[in-house]
């Protein structure tokens, strides 16, 4: 059985009931846009690194 706190993190998005429409659009295009730029930046570090352990620290260095 998942705990607690697993149990909030993965329902937690199903849990925003309160939002108006604009701000549920928002929400979701910004999701949207964070999950195009993490494909964008790891297609990037594949192409100098080929482990992930590599892929991982040139995210490190780079945040």
């Amino acid at each position: 059985m998942a705990s607690d706190t697993e149990y909030h993190r993965r329902t937690v998005i199903t849990r925003l009931d309160g939002l108006s429409q604009q701000d549920r659009e928002l929400l979701y295009a910004t999701a949207e846009e964070w999950l195009d730029e993490c494909s964008i930046a790891s297609s990037l570090a594949w192409e100098n690194e080929h482990t992930q352990a590599g892929v991982r620290s040139i995210a490190k260095d780079t945040v």
